[in-house]
């Protein structure tokens, strides 16, 4: 079954269990919803899902290992340099048997 380049299977352990998550898959939403539109930086994200900004750096991390998400800018934030995290596809799709 064909499918467009926008949409990635899940397909490997890793990213299954990245997704495993609620947190996870909660960011993981947040940025495909988003679409190619912009970026979010870890404390955005920690702000909307209510987890603490180092507990965020650490899905994140996760989601970055997994190939999920992307740093996509460094930007100047009150004095820091913040990442910004995109997700790395438009859309995702698992299917389980």
């Amino acid at each position: 079954m064909p499918y467009d380049s926008e949409t990635y299977h899940i397909s490997r352990l890793v990213e299954l269990k990245a997704v495993s998550d609620a947190v996870r898959l909660s960011v993981l939403r947040l940025l495909v919803e988003l679409g190619g539109e912009k970026g979010l930086s870890s404390r955005e994200l920690s702000d909307a899902t209510g987890i603490a900004p180092t507990l965020m750096q650490y899905h994140l991390k996760i989601l970055r290992d997994a190939d999920l998400v992307r740093v996509v800018a460094r930007k100047s934030a009150q004095g820091r340099r913040e990442r910004e995290y995109r997700a790395a596809w438009g859309t995702l799709r698992w299917d389980f048997p």
